[in-house]
């Protein structure tokens, strides 16, 4: 009897283990294990959650910018005729922001969605990435999720940004690690200052967050509704948020690499037909 009631004890425990600490902020870890995990979250807390892929991903971004012709790039923004016809949407322009900063913008993706969150819903959505390159690389980037409701009982202008005003490099994939002997671990950088912007306006505000061509500008004056730093002691974000936060924006740096590249490539296809046009004679 007891050994069936301990064996009964023992699968629950396993059906039901004890949330981890990192789901429940308020739990006071007495396990070693729990001793080690709640070490862990707050050492990589406290190192402004270093990440290998991101800085890669910040390093290639910067190494492309510098391959991509800007005399090939069209200067923005466009005109309201790119957002009404497919046909007409550029896919990277380059330019310059209110304060003098240059730029590069990539449209990542657009479409029309369904939400059936209150009540049935259909709405327009464009993500767009702002590239700044700088002397060392990748010098800021900016994600902007722009979504317009189109349903009869509202129209709401939403917009989600994630801003990061510091990106990391990794110095070994600048050519900068020694040729002999075995390369150093890289120094990560703090990613601490990672932003998150909500802003909401109905269709009686003036859009002033929109360029001539609908797309959000990377500068405006319009405050945020709710704004978020990644590690913030005033306003300290739950850990699974942070790392959410983390793997999203990791996400999107993947997309507009990858936009990158196949703007890169049809580039040197086009001047590869250009040269054996020049070389037919």
């Amino acid at each position: 009897m007891i050994s069936g009631a301990l064996l009964l004890l023992f699968s629950f425990t396993n059906i039901y283990p004890k949330t981890p600490l990192w789901s429940d902020p308020d739990s006071v870890p007495t396990l070693p294990e729990e001793v080690a995990e709640r070490e862990s979250i707050d050492s990589r807390r406290k190192a402004g959650f270093p990440d290998y892929e991101m800085d890669a991903l910040h390093t290639s971004i910067g190494q492309m910018l510098v391959r991509i012709d800007p005399d090939n790039i069209p200067e923005g923004p466009g005109n309201f005729k790119e957002m009404t016809d497919g046909n007409a949407t550029r896919k990277i322009i380059r330019g310059t922001d209110s304060t003098g900063k240059n730029f590069y913008r990539i449209r990542i993706r657009d479409g029309m969605g369904y939400s059936t969150e209150i009540y049935p819903e259909i709405f327009t959505y464009r993500v767009d990435c702002y590239l700044y390159p700088g002397a060392q690389g990748l010098e800021k980037t900016i994600f902007h999720f722009y979504r317009i409701n189109h349903g009869r009982n509202n129209y709401v202008r939403e917009m989600r940004r994630f801003i990061h005003p510091a990106p990391g490099s990794l110095a070994a994939m600048d050519g900068n690690a020694p040729q002999e002997g075995p390369s150093p671990l890289p120094v990560l950088a703090s990613n601490a200052g990672i932003q998150i912007e909500y802003y909401e306006a109905p269709a009686s505000v003036t859009p002033t967050w929109e360029g001539s061509d609908g797309v959000p500008l990377p500068v405006f004056d319009f405050k945020p509704e709710l704004a978020f730093t990644l590690i913030d002691e005033k306003n300290p974000m739950p850990y699974r948020r942070q790392v959410a936060v983390v793997r999203r924006y990791k996400l999107m740096l993947r997309s507009a690499l990858a936009a990158l590249e196949a703007v890169y490539r049809s580039q040197e296809l086009e001047k590869g037909l250009i040269i054996e046009k020049v070389m037919e004679f």
